[in-house]
């Protein structure tokens, strides 16, 4: 196995120019998207907002029904505990708590509303306070001005309900009631890349989209070696076809580790991305991002039978998946059709993996989940690349 991982590193090497641009595209790719990321666009789909009402009143109940009526938001209503679970691990952007003694706070100047976000998607963070901030402060004012103006009657409190009503809109704009600690704001991030999403992104998704291009280039070796009978030579000589793509598989593993590796270097010495924040997180990531890349390449040069074959499927597929999988277009601001389909391509599990390292803090224990689902992906691809070998393969032993 050994002699077949240094025939491809060393056919890999030679070409120098096809070396040379494996090398520089990645790093040209990585500077347009991080450029091109720290500065992202809109969304199309209503946004999930956890809201969590403590105080059940009949105030409380009508700012949720008018929030509720805001058609660029997707309320759900939950607990307390629930809400924090569901931003911690980036199910949902963010939650609104509306706080016991809602209208005794707002009237006193204490913190009526707290929001609570996940800062690795500021994006979506950033919609919603714009959202929601004008809809509390309206509300807020309108109560301390009903409280004002029904202060300022002496007839029954009753017969004036509908005149205070009727009074607020009136004065709601001109009002200069200070609301400055009406509402607090929370942000969920431990991790080190703090305001930096775009960074993040434009590494993680170029990352994982060059290499799956990068290794490739093993895979275009499998069906080089049937065409020019390279390959009964090599099973031939006492090599098993199991070792055959073993060989192969760490090949592409060696080129991918290496690219991958390229690639964040430059990325540590240009944008001062830190390759050392939760170093052993970020190692099992990155392993396993190349293992997957890795495991597809061969199942491609497996399936595919021709050279020209190999260039127009692989690259359809590959663009395919990394424009749904979120290495072109930020995954948080797809359509929710895309989002549904991310989750079968190699690259939304890797950058969500980078995404947990280095905007959610996660420990090694918590990211272990995109793990296992990188890991399945690999396994697929070898066993479907093992089956396909046998019966594409092998026949040719025979001849």
């Amino acid at each position: 196995m050994l002699h077949i991982i240094i025939k491809d590193l060393k056919l890999f090497i030679n070409d120098k120019k096809g070396l040379f641009m494996y090398l520089l595209l990645p790093i040209a790719l990585i500077t347009i998207f991080v450029l091109a990321y720290s500065n992202m666009g809109g969304s199309y789909d209503p946004i999930k907002l956890v809201i969590v009402d403590e105080d059940k009143s009949y105030e409380s109940t009508s700012l949720i029904m008018k929030i509720d009526s805001l058609s660029s938001l997707d309320l759900i209503k939950t607990s307390r505990d629930s809400a924090e679970m569901l931003v911690r691990s980036g199910k949902i952007s963010a939650a609104l708590y509306i706080n016991n003694n809602l209208l005794d706070s707002i009237l006193n100047g204490k913190t009526a509303f707290e929001l609570l976000y996940d800062e690795s998607n500021e994006f979506e963070c950033g919609i919603i306070k714009q959202i929601i901030t004008p809809k509390i402060h309206r509300f807020a004012a309108k109560c301390k001005i009903k409280k004002q103006l029904s202060d300022s009657f002496f007839a029954d409190k009753s017969t004036i309900h509908e005149m205070v009503g009727k009074g607020v809109d009136n004065q709601v704009q001109s009002s200069q009631i200070g609301l400055t600690n009406i509402i607090t704001y929370q942000g969920i991030s431990g991790g080190n890349m703090l305001g930096q999403v775009g960074l993040v992104q434009g590494i993680a998704g170029t990352a994982v989209l060059m290499l799956l291009f990068g290794v490739r280039s093993i895979g275009s070796q499998i069906i080089e070696e049937k065409e020019d009978n390279t390959f009964r030579r090599t099973i031939f000589s006492t090599l098993s076809p199991d070792i055959y793509l073993l060989g192969k598989l760490s090949s592409s593993l060696l080129v991918a580790l290496a690219q991958i590796s390229v690639m964040f270097i430059f990325s540590a010495i240009v944008f001062n991305f830190d390759l050392f924040y939760n170093f052993p997180a970020l190692i099992l990531v990155t392993f396993f991002t190349a293992f997957s890349c890795a495991s597809f390449s061969i199942l491609i040069g497996v399936l595919v039978s021709s050279r020209n074959q190999l260039q127009s499927i692989s690259t359809i597929v590959i663009l395919t998946m990394s424009a749904i999988g979120g290495s072109m277009v930020p995954f948080f601001i797809m359509p929710a059709i895309m989002k549904k389909m991310a989750v079968a391509s190699i690259n939304y599990w890797s950058i969500q993996g980078y995404y947990d390292i280095y905007l959610r803090n996660y420990s090694v224990i918590e990211i272990m989940p995109r793990i296992y689902i990188m890991a399945l992906i690999s396994i697929m691809c070898l066993t479907l690349s093992w089956v396909f070998f046998k019966k594409r393969y092998l026949k040719l032993l025979t001849y």
